[in-house]
């Protein structure tokens, strides 16, 4: 497998737990929870953990470079709004109120998408690799 099949397959992991972790439970107080889905930011990592996944699959799956490279670029950007979000969210709750677990696996997608889309943009694509000149005619 190569490094480039290898980012996209850590985008894409990170996609998918950012969209189960906006399922769960982001905040708690004694006798009442509150979802993800509850929440505006929830419904933002949702969204974009959806779009992630999907732009692993084209960065998988598309032998074009510049393809890769603007999906990347994209996800990249994407990838590291959502962290510094999710670091907001976690760092900002009041006081009295627990975090949930929703808030954590949303945490640890954001980081795995990071990862995976900044290696991605580093990775050297196998379509562009040049062929080897074919052997002298014989004589």
């Amino acid at each position: 497998m190569t490094a480039g099949k290898k980012a996209a397959m850590l985008l894409g992991i990170g996609g998918l737990l950012m969209a189960v972790g906006s399922l769960l439970e982001f905040a708690s107080v004694p006798g009442q929870s509150l979802s993800g889905l509850d929440t505006d930011d929830g419904k933002l990592y949702l969204g974009t953990g959806i779009v992630l996944a999907i732009f692993a699959g084209v960065i998988w799956s598309v032998a074009a470079s510049t393809t890769r490279r603007v999906i990347g670029v994209l996800a990249t950007l994407a990838s590291l709004f959502m962290l510094y979000a999710a670091i907001i969210d976690i760092t900002d709750i009041p006081e009295g109120v627990s975090v949930g677990i929703g808030l954590y696996v949303v945490l640890v997608g954001t980081i795995l998408a990071s990862v995976g889309s900044i290696w991605s943009l580093a990775a050297k694509s196998d379509a562009g690799a040049p062929m080897a000149p074919p052997p002298p005619p014989a004589a």
